[in-house]
């Protein structure tokens, strides 16, 4: 990350009214060349999106400085999230919600920052040392041990970094809170370096504090179990476990071997990780919650610094309900199959279907609202070299430098193939090689397969589902690519059957498969179901991350069954995009009429938390970098530059040259040589922490680092 100081604020480098043309956006120009460059350098790149695979977050000497990485739970993909060499950044904590990140800078000061290292934000500013950050589980509060009373203390302060207050209050020492999965409570240590004991206080007044452990020795570093029932802490040079009342306390491991420190519990409560030397260097090691020996394993052992410090991400457990609500009209009309994507690259949401007159051919329609739908062109055609007479079925994804479409082509002999295709601008599509081929005539997918959707397994590699035709039924299988969907390997056995007796007795097909942020995957699919004469979409769960056993068949998608005027002959073909944090949106086909009509989740929540006109989840998954004004934080309404219209003050859904730099600009120093007055309206906040591109309000200056080289980073930058 770039840390830049106020430096172009002094006198001295005031610009009259006079210079605001072309000199001074010549000078943006050049600094932001500069400024971007730097700010590549610590572009966090491949961390996980926020909240949703339980990655590990920890401290790490292992780059230049001291600074924050996260990694996957067995030591693997370790990212470095903060990249800021020659500082010390500490005792990182997540939210409950997964989204932030919590932790101490150069043992200075508090501040947060997105999951992914985006969006810094500095939450303490005095003189004093400020550490060991810990959230409230609703997000509203943030804990944290300081000395600025003199001997340390607890504090409790708004997310948002207001509000500080002394919950402690004491002649004591306190240090390291660690605030209960219920929020009623905060667990803390308190005493010397020698000789401290485990307490606890409520939150977040800071009452009733009560005494749990009663040691000799040093026991300090609470971790609540996530059940709330248990407290892990150190005891002297070991990892000591007691029920949340200070009762049945014991040795976690008991072997006396090595020091080891800071435990933190696994999202499931299974597991406990913690800092040691007992491998002869500082990794973090992990063990059943149990203390089971034969466990014990050190997954940052590849590191010959220091890692520490560790904190479990939670896994976010919302997910697409089984509760859908038809929305009113018809969205596309004379297609199939669609799939609906919402990647930069092709202009925002698009949506591809596969035409049902024949010739077929594969179309595609853009949308602003997700509701009403402009058609783009023809995408690809039939035939051509590949030998096909058809092609349906698109399934479109994000690769390096541009995305494949998978689709179904249907062969002169009468099977199906799964091929692809390759573009730079999902307009112009090359075919590309054969993907997926049908088996011989020993396999379930002998007569061809078809209706490819893919998901993202662990360990980097792609799961494909497809449908096969087994010459009496329709099947859902799969295959496996773990070179980036190139080379596919067709996995054994069936993933998702027939069954006797269920409403889909008839086969599955037309399937979509969705990646739940619990790490699971959810197959929705058509049920061919004879009890009622017509297809329906029915969901299955898988039970394990691979994606492989599905046992969860327990009914169709009630609301998105055959009814109305739409669908009376059938449903089929869902497609599933999350629009918001909780939100889901169906696409699917009405057979009667071969047309897309759509159906929600959860309909009317569109989370727009800090009423800047983008939801929430559009600000997440922003495909901008932060490094040009991306990885927006949607807490924060002053990180989006959108300040000017043409008919003035005010947001156009667009960050441009003409009225956003260029008001901005206009205001560039108040009250200096005729120049407009101040507008706080243009003010976009202080340059201060880690990044200063994640602005967080009015400082009384519009300075040319913070407001108009802001608005340069974020140009092109929008909802999407």
């Amino acid at each position: 990350m770039l840390t830049v100081g106020r430096i172009w604020g002094g006198a001295a480098m005031r610009i009259r009214s006079t210079l605001v043309g072309l000199k001074l956006v010549t000078l943006a120009v050049v600094i932001i060349g500069v400024a971007i460059g730097a700010t590549l350098a610590g572009e966090p790149a491949g961390a996980a999106f926020p909240g949703k695979n339980g990655k590990v977050i920890f401290q790490s000497n292992r780059g230049a400085g001291i600074n924050i990485h996260s990694m996957n739970p067995d030591g693997s993909n370790v990212v470095d999230l903060t990249s800021n060499p020659g500082t010390k950044e500490t005792y990182p904590k997540s939210s409950s919600d997964g989204r932030e990140i919590a932790f101490g800078y150069t043992n200075q000061d508090i501040y947060k920052m997105n999951s992914d290292g985006s969006g810094v934000q500095q939450l303490t500013i005095d003189a004093a040392l400020d550490e060991y950050p810990t959230w409230s589980p609703d997000g509203s509060k943030i804990a944290f041990h300081s000395n600025r009373d003199g001997d340390w203390q607890i504090f409790v302060m708004d997310s948002d970094g207001t509000n500080q207050a002394n919950i402690s209050q004491n002649a004591f020492r306190d240090v390291f809170p660690a605030w209960s999965p219920d929020g009623t409570k905060i667990a803390f240590k308190r005493g010397t370096t020698t000789s401290a004991e485990i307490y606890v206080m409520d939150a977040p007044s800071g009452l009733n504090q009560t005494r749990l452990t009663f040691n000799s020795g040093d026991d300090g570093v609470p971790a609540w179990s996530p059940d709330g029932s248990k407290i892990a802490f150190s005891q002297g040079s070991d990892i000591w476990v007691m029920d949340a009342d200070g009762n049945n306390p014991h040795d976690l491991l008991g072997d006396g071997v090595g020091s080891d420190g800071e435990p933190a519990w696994s999202p499931d409560g299974t597991k406990i990780i913690f800092n040691s030397n007992r491998g002869g260097s500082g990794d973090i090691w992990m063990v059943d919650a149990d203390g089971n020996i034969a466990t014990l394993q050190n997954i940052t052992s590849d590191n010959p610094g220091t890692d520490g410090s560790p904190d479990w991400q939670p896994i976010v457990t919302s997910f697409p309900s089984n509760s859908w609500d038809k929305e009113s009209g018809v969205r596309l009309a004379s297609s199939n199959a669609p799939h609906v994507v919402d990647i930069a690259g092709c202009g925002g949401l698009r949506m591809f279907v596969n035409t049902v007159t024949f010739p077929n051919r594969i179309e595609s329609s853009s949308s602003v609202d997700g509701l009403t739908w402009t058609a783009v062109q023809t995408e690809l055609s039939e035939g051509g070299v590949d030998g096909s007479v058809s092609v349906g079925t698109p399934f479109v994804m994000e690769v390096s430098a541009g995305y494949r479409m998978y689709y179904t082509a249907g062969m002169g002999d009468g099977t199906t193939e799964i091929w692809s295709a390759f573009s730079d601008d999902c307009e112009v599509w090359v075919k590309e090689a054969l993907r997926v081929d049908h088996g011989g005539p020993t396999d379930p997918d002998s007569n061809g397969v078809s209706t490819p959707s893919i998901v993202q397994v662990p360990g980097g590699c792609l799961r494909m589902y497809f449908d096969t035709w087994d010459g009496t039924n329709n099947r859902i299988m799969s295959a496996l690519s773990c070179d980036g969907g190139f080379v596919w390997t067709k996995d054994a056995g069936i993933r998702l059957d027939i069954a006797s007796g269920q409403p889909d007795a008839a086969g599955v097909s037309r399937h979509f498969a969705v990646e739940l942020p619990n790490g699971r995957m959810r197959l929705y699919y058509t049920g061919d179901d004879d009890t009622t004469c017509c297809d329906v979409i029915m969901k299955a769960t898988s039970t394990d991350a691979e994606g492989l056993v599905f046992p969860d068949k327990a009914g169709r998608v009630v609301l998105v069954s055959p009814g109305g005027p739409n669908d009376p002959a059938g449903v089929a073909h869902p497609s599933v995009l999350q629009i918001a944090s909780e939100t889901y949106r169906m696409y699917y086909v009405g057979l009667s009429a071969h047309s897309v009509i759509s159906a929600i989740t959860n309909p009317g929540v569109v989370l727009d938390t800090d009423g800047d006109g983008c939801t929430d989840y559009a600000e997440i998954q922003s495909k901008a970098t932060p490094a040009t004004g991306g990885g927006r934080d949607p807490k924060n309404p002053w990180d989006f530059y959108d300040v000017e219209t043409i008919s003035g003050p005010g947001k156009d859904g667009v960050v441009d040259l003409l009225f956003d730099i260029l008001s901005v600009i206009n205001h560039y120093q108040p009250a200096i040589g005729g120049a407009p007055p101040y507008d706080a309206h243009y003010d976009r906040g202080p340059s201060t922490g880690p990044n200063p591109w994640n602005m967080t309000g009015p400082d009384g200056v519009i300075d040319l680092l913070n407001d108009i080289l802001g608005v340069v980073l974020q140009g092109n930058h929008n909802c999407k």
